[in-house]
């Protein structure tokens, strides 16, 4: 969902019904939700929500595994390798690991056992 210009925003009817919408976690990029976000929702009813952001102190959950690979160094071959691991999870759990190379050598070779779309559960 994203903001006009004024900070409002509107979905169609139809995608919700009515009852309680909780706002995702996340405001804008580098931000963070200050408080619950929380709207209750009347059917054919407007309503507002002061919805109230402050600066992230860790963007870490926030990116992509676009950005997770631009941060990884070596070529763009090497780092090839990596787009078969996001079927089943995200970089940043790559990244974010503290396995050594030998380590990393017997998860890679279990991991290329599971089936594709895995859920690392």
């Amino acid at each position: 969902m994203i903001s006009d210009k004024q900070g409002r925003y509107s979905f169609p009817g139809n995608r919700f019904g009515a009852g309680s919408l909780q706002t995702k976690r996340f405001g804008p990029w580098g931000t963070i939700l200050d408080g619950a976000g929380v709207a209750d929702l009347v059917a054919q009813k407007t309503i507002t929500a002061d919805l109230k952001l402050r600066k992230a102190k860790n963007i870490v959950p926030q990116l992509t595994n676009a950005e997770w690979m631009l941060s990884v160094p070596g070529t763009e071959d090497q780092k090839a390798t990596l787009l078969n691991c996001v079927g089943c999870h995200t970089l940043e759990r790559i990244v974010r690991s503290t396995h050594d190379a030998d380590e990393f050598t017997q998860v890679i070779y279990r991991m290329m056992g599971y089936a594709q779309v895995s859920q690392p559960i």
